[in-house]
């Protein structure tokens, strides 16, 4: 019987103690793949958290504060971290989501204004806006992971999240091109990614964002407290 199935008692090769600790893409895959069922559910919790529409911000707090706990390997009660984060950081994280609507709503505005204009004025108003916007949403990337790891001023977290941006411009750019994607086609092709929206887009965006932010963090803002 051997012949045709794998015998499940065998102890495998295992993963020799010396060998390297895995980092970049391959830790990536070793965690998604082990916190897969845990995104799923996680991303059901974070719908379920945004109902009221006021509690969005606190929602998206409690979340990154699980995805947090992922990339950095500790364990974690998916339903108790979420709702203690949610109680515990509810304050810091509404300030935060209520300060990113009023700015993006103000440079929509502009752009809307921009765009009666003609000529030069326009193209360069424009660009900028677009790359304000684009900064915008990469110190956000930076902003909740910090404030669900670190206990920070919101001050600070804002100074070390737009130093963060720009140090690890490449690989924040990286990811939030591939968050952008994601959430472009789940909303394109809509309403046959319902299922792709309700189990895996936002946990899936949040964990991508916690990966990229705390490889920073640890590296730049932990070390120099240290």
């Amino acid at each position: 019987m051997r012949l045709f199935f794998f015998d499940y008692n065998k102890e495998g090769a295992g993963v020799s103690k010396d060998a390297p600790p895995k980092e970049g893409i391959a830790l990536f895959g070793d965690i998604f793949a082990r916190e897969f069922t845990t995104l799923i559910k996680l991303n059901l919790l974070f719908i379920v958290g945004c109902i009221p529409i006021i509690t969005i911000g606190p929602a998206i707090g409690a979340m990154t504060s699980v995805t947090v706990k992922m990339v950095q390997d500790k364990p974690s009660d998916l339903l108790y971290d979420f709702k203690e984060a949610f109680k515990k950081n509810w304050k810091t994280a509404f300030l935060i989501w209520l300060f990113a609507i009023i700015f993006m709503v103000l440079l929509g505005k502009l752009l809307a204004f921009c765009i009666t204009t003609e000529g030069v004025t326009y193209n360069i108003a424009t660009s900028i806006i677009i790359i304000i916007g684009i900064l915008f949403c990469i110190i956000l990337m930076y902003i909740y992971p910090m404030s669900a790891s670190i206990n920070l001023s919101l001050r600070m977290i804002i100074k070390n999240s737009l130093l963060l941006s720009i140090l690890y411009i490449k690989y924040s750019f990286i990811t939030f091109i591939l968050c952008i994607a994601l959430i472009e086609a789940s909303i394109l092709f809509f309403p046959f990614t319902i299922p792709v929206i309700l189990f895996f887009t936002f946990s899936f965006c949040s964990f991508l964002s916690s990966f990229c932010a705390w490889s920073g963090i640890k590296k730049y803002i932990l070390k120099s407290e240290e």
